[in-house]
């Protein structure tokens, strides 16, 4: 082990290390190219449609930890639906594994929803998506539609 007098820091590492000491724990709020951050996440709305499984796969394979994106507040709702909600993109909420028993696809809880009036109610419709931009509320489809769809990830 190093002694820390015998220790030489450059002036650049210093100042990383003072701002890493000093960051609010919610990072710098920086986002890759492209990306909108929100409440120290990161939120990207696709340019092209694709089925659910394949929106899924495209944010997982981005990097970064991205994945469809969940939404946990009403606020968070509201950014989406502002930024993407024209899309009527694909969300990461679904019901494949037990009909009607609603989970996010990284295994965040559900602990918010804003479903429209009657909804979700398709038997076979495993997957949903904003599907009014009033409200930015939600409905259940079949998941081989072709959407967009909003990856999320962690802001750095």
């Amino acid at each position: 082990m190093v002694p820390l007098r015998s220790l030489t820091i450059s002036p650049i590492t210093q100042l990383t290390l003072a701002l890493l000491v000093t960051l609010p724990t919610g990072g710098l709020g920086l986002c890759p190219d492209d990306w909108l951050e929100f409440n120290g996440s990161c939120y990207y709305g696709s340019n092209s449609n694709f089925s659910w499984h394949g929106a899924r796969q495209i944010c997982e394979e981005m990097q970064w930890g991205a994945h469809l994106t969940s939404i946990a507040t009403e606020d968070e709702n509201a950014f989406i639906n502002s930024q993407f909600g024209h899309l009527q993109p694909w969300i990461g909420l679904n019901d494949m594994d037990t009909e009607g028993d609603w989970k996010w696809a990284n295994g965040e809880s559900l602990v918010y929803t804003n479903w429209d009036a009657g909804q979700p109610d398709n038997t076979d419709c495993d997957c949903a998506y904003i599907w009014k931009t009033e409200g930015g509320t939600w409905d259940d489809t079949y998941c081989n539609v072709a959407f967009h769809f909003v990856c999320e990830l962690t802001a750095l």
